[in-house]
């Protein structure tokens, strides 16, 4: 009778601590999550440079915070493919420097 009760007495309390130890869990992956939210917050108001944010910078950042994209592999080829057609450095290309770059590349990739 003794082994028994203490066996389930121990029982109780190793319930009760695994509990415990699950709030705590619980607790410490809402903070964490919410110290998460909190820097892609302060990461995406840091794209606004007094003129506000346009609508494809901020999906660009917010799928790289989510981690749907990685900053190096994913966009930055692309940054530059950009800049590679940008040849005024304007910011904004048009459909002559997509057409010359286009030619540019085909040429490359006969050379090849």
């Amino acid at each position: 009778g003794f082994y028994i009760m203490l066996s389930t007495t121990l029982l109780v309390f190793a319930f009760n601590n695994f509990r415990t130890l699950h709030e705590d869990f619980r607790k410490i992956k809402a903070t964490a999550k919410f110290a998460e939210r909190k820097q892609t917050l302060d990461k995406l108001k840091e794209l606004d440079k007094g003129q506000g944010v346009p609508m494809d910078k901020f999906i660009l950042a917010v799928l790289v915070q989510l981690g749907k994209l990685d900053q190096a592999n994913d966009i930055e080829p692309w940054i530059k493919k950009f800049r590679e057609m940008d040849r005024n450095s304007t910011g904004i290309i048009n459909s002559q420097e997509i057409e010359q770059f286009s030619r540019n590349e085909a040429e490359v990739a006969e050379d090849e």
